[in-house]
């Protein structure tokens, strides 16, 4: 990320003033959104502009009572600009005295998706399209249905669309409110991770589709509630799961649940009793790959009185559901705290090989990590095999830390990255770092100096192919504040899909 120019003046009395420019709310590395315009006494006034890559992608007008006037362009809370999966979305409409007022519609990659109308008290009023918080270009919800002095009313639908393959619609869920704008009677409830994408190497693994079927009394999830689950659109939605609810709303009894972000070709199983909504007694998980494959017992425990957990136990890793493989942690708590040596098991769906320890280490008696430690990367899998080895001291690492990654042809571990961290965890010194999307058959790593945990001076870009032959492909240097500086070459997008081809042209 390049240097920004933000900022402004600020008078003897430390108020704003004159021209400044902010960052948005929505800012981070990929959008970098700020916001510019004018302040008097660190209020705004006048006209302000919402700002991504020089380009004005919103704003609008403050009065001289710093209120919103006239018509606005803003961003969602949640805006991301061109990422591979969120979509952009913009609200357009009028404000007066600050209120919303009038016919506002919502933009989605600069399509009308929804929207509605605000009456004079700025409360929604009427028939609404809405769209999930958790709106993506490949996982599209809307919700449609009227409010009433902006509480929601009778029936509301909710639809889905796949745009990668479908461009209409589809009804998958809903129910009805009361005149109090609460659920009531029977509803099909979605889980907004009900179908997503995940891009590992450029291939898509659709995710499992979910709906959560059952009764509300005010507001409140009550009696028998079902788990329903199809693959694919155009397949029936099948009984999976569930369990009851008490009359307080309360999961209570048997229960069986799912995880919702493993791909379609899995399923993961977490069964056991709930007491007053807080799990009790043992739980277990279990694992399906396939129509092939029974449900396998891969994990669990035991949960105490006070929903604590307790002696021997198998955790997943939530984050291994996109490589093809299992990574569990197994060891021992006490209160809920883990103690002792834990070891990390990995698992592929592509060998279907028992479980093997990849790593691990052990805690303190107030669940810190201490001593050695064999930490697998974020991304560890069959074809990405990389592990971090190091101390810690307290929970916090120190020394020195190597990273390696399997070498295919002799089944060892190779070093190709690591560096030092101080006695605070901070790096300092000469460092290699990974750069994400690395292989066993070939990586990106960046090779300079941290002066007190940023990064300084020059630094240089290496590829290292299978047979760990490294050429110097980039690079350039670092301001004393991190940023960087100068002339630089940078690796685009798709250098890895470039370096895929030249691999199997080469044979």
């Amino acid at each position: 990320m390049q240097g920004l120019f933000l900022g402004g003046i600020y008078d003897n009395l430390g108020l704003r003033q004159g021209i400044w420019k902010d960052l948005d709310e929505n800012f981070w590395d990929q959008a970098q959104i700020i916001q510019r315009g004018q302040y008097f006494n660190s209020k705004k006034i006048g006209r302000w502009k919402i700002i991504n890559k020089n380009q004005i992608i919103g704003g609008g007008q403050y009065d001289d009572y710093r209120q919103k006037i006239g018509k606005w362009s803003e961003l969602y809370r949640n805006f991301f600009s061109h990422s591979s999966s969120m979509c952009d979305i913009i609200h357009e409409g009028e404000y007066k005295d600050g209120k919303k007022i009038g016919y506002w519609i919502i933009l989605a990659m600069n399509q009308e998706i929804g929207g509605g109308l605000y009456n004079d008290l700025g409360l929604k009023n009427g028939l609404w399209v809405e769209f999930s918080s958790g709106l993506q270009n490949s996982s599209q919800f809307i919700y449609k249905g009227n409010y009433l002095n902006g509480l929601k009313q009778g029936q509301w639908n909710t639809y889905f669309r796949d745009p990668f393959f479908y461009k209409k619609f589809e009804l998958i869920g809903g129910g009805r409110y009361d005149n109090n704008g609460f659920k009531d009677g029977l509803w099909i409830d979605i889980n907004e991770s009900f179908h997503k994408y995940k891009d590992q190497v450029h291939i898509f693994f659709r995710l499992n589709q979910f709906t959560y079927n059952g009764e509300y009394k005010n507001n409140k999830q009550h009696g028998r509630w079902y788990i329903m689950y199809k693959k694919q659109r155009g397949q029936q939605f099948n009984q999976i799961g569930g369990g009851s609810f008490n009359q307080y709303g309360m999961k209570d009894g048997i229960w069986v649940e799912f995880a919702d972000w493993y791909a379609s070709e899995s399923l993961v199983m977490f069964r056991g009793e709930y007491q007053n909504s807080q799990k009790f007694g043992r739980w277990d998980i279990r694992f399906k790959y396939g129509n092939f494959y029974d449900y396998q017992l891969i994990g669990g425990g035991t949960y105490d009185i006070n929903g604590l957990k307790q002696g021997q136990w198998i955790d997943m890793n939530e984050h291994s559901y996109t490589l093809n493989s299992l990574i569990t942690y197994n060891g021992e708590y006490k209160d809920n705290v883990k103690q002792g040596f834990w070891k990390t098991m990995f698992w592929s769906y592509l060998t279907m090989a028992n479980f093997e320890q990849s790593g691990g280490g052990s805690f303190n008696q107030c669940g810190m990590k201490d001593g050695k430690w064999i930490e697998l990367h974020p991304q560890f899998s069959l074809y990405t095999q990389i592990i971090h080895i190091g101390d810690y001291r307290n929970g916090q690492k120190c020394g020195k830390w190597d990273t390696c990654i399997l070498e295919t042809k002799s089944n060892k571990f190779e070093k190709i990255g690591g560096g030092w961290y101080d006695l605070d965890g901070v790096k300092y010194g000469i460092w290699v770092d990974l750069i994400d999307k690395a292989t066993i058959f070939s990586s990106i790593t960046f090779r300079g100096g941290y002066i007190n945990g940023k990064k300084s001076g020059n630094w240089i870009i290496m590829h290292r192919d299978q047979n760990f032959n490294y050429i110097q492909i980039g690079g350039g240097s670092f301001d004393q504040n991190g940023f960087k500086n100068g002339i630089w070459i940078e690796l685009g997008g798709d250098y890895y899909k470039y370096v895929r081809k030249i691999r199997d042209f080469q044979g």
